[in-house]
């Protein structure tokens, strides 16, 4: 907001949760001017961008007792799962669309943001999947333990997703160049901790 507000002063922003069964409609009739989400997969009309990638980890309670400091695939779906969803059809965060496996997993719960899972995932044996950033930022205020991403694909990428329509509105090109000027200043390229 900064950097708009710096450049654009007038200008004033609405920020909403991903609440939306059909991105394409509400894109084309502009109810949402971008959209930013998991990067789709598969044949869509609507334009999108790669603004970063980043690398997903498996939280669990500290002292979740089946889990070690390593994770097999079968022990990940043996377990049970909150999963970062805003609409029971879309699923979860990462879905069998960006990984077939994922239809296996046991999902218990579903929340709308990370900041419900991590409570749950802390006092119960319930166990998740985050982005490193939001384990980063919010980890260390629950008693959490972190585990590698038990599949080869760890690597998942956001976008900014936008209805063709708008692709040459010079307001809209400003806006997405914005966007993208943050993420470039704040690092935010493909994040991947080394071992």
């Amino acid at each position: 907001m900064c950097k708009i507000r710096a450049h654009a002063p007038g200008i004033s922003l609405e920020v909403h949760p991903l609440f939306t069964e059909d991105m394409e409609s509400d894109l084309r009739m502009q109810r949402y001017d971008l959209i930013i989400d998991m990067t789709q997969s598969g044949r869509s009309m609507l334009k999108s961008e790669v603004l970063y990638g980043e690398q997903v980890k498996v939280v669990c309670a500290s002292n979740h007792p089946r889990l070690g400091s390593d994770l097999t695939v079968e022990a990940y779906f043996t377990e049970e799962h909150v999963a970062l969803a805003q609409w029971q059809v879309r699923g979860s965060m990462i879905t069998a669309e960006h990984l077939p496996q994922m239809a296996n997993r046991n999902i218990v719960v579903r929340v709308p943001t990370a900041m419900e899972m991590l409570p749950i995932i802390a006092c119960s044996e319930i166990i998740g999947v985050l982005p490193t950033s939001i384990i980063n930022t919010f980890a260390g205020m629950y008693d959490v333990r972190v585990l590698p991403f038990p599949f080869e694909e760890s690597v998942f990428s956001l976008s900014a997703i936008w209805h063709p329509s708008r692709t040459t509105e010079a307001g809209h090109r400003w806006l997405r160049q914005q966007l993208f000027e943050v993420v470039s200043e704040l690092g935010l390229t493909t994040s991947i901790d080394q071992p």
